[in-house]
């Protein structure tokens, strides 16, 4: 996986976050320390949300982006939404499979 992170020097150490994933945040006394609870992080936030919306029908995915700052700008035989920055197309399979919820967030890994 490869996420674009942020990290900014306090008195306290390094706080870090993933632009691409809303509210995935960590920190650590050092820059390394930090890179590894990071990384800890984006594995705990890909699981919780593929396992919130693993076997759900794609509208309680659309809500669950839209939860994240997602809007939706096109409805077709796919659902396209943006949050400004990035674009996530969500399939309208009732309902979303395992491969299909991976890929989606293997997607979401290349935002940078």
């Amino acid at each position: 996986m490869n996420y674009h992170v942020v990290y900014e020097q306090s008195e306290e150490g390094f706080a870090v976050s993933v632009p691409a994933l809303p509210g995935c945040h960590s920190q650590g006394m050092s820059e390394h320390e930090a890179k590894e609870n990071i990384e800890d992080a984006i594995r705990d936030y890909l699981h919780v949300f593929m396992e919130l919306n693993h076997g759900k029908n794609y509208l309680q995915v659309v809500t669950t982006l839209e939860n994240l700052g997602f809007k939706v700008m096109r409805k077709s035989k796919h659902i396209v939404m943006s949050n400004g920055a990035h674009i996530v197309t969500i399939p309208r399979h009732n309902p979303i499979n395992a491969i299909t919820m991976g890929n989606i967030l293997r997607n979401m890994q290349d935002w940078s």
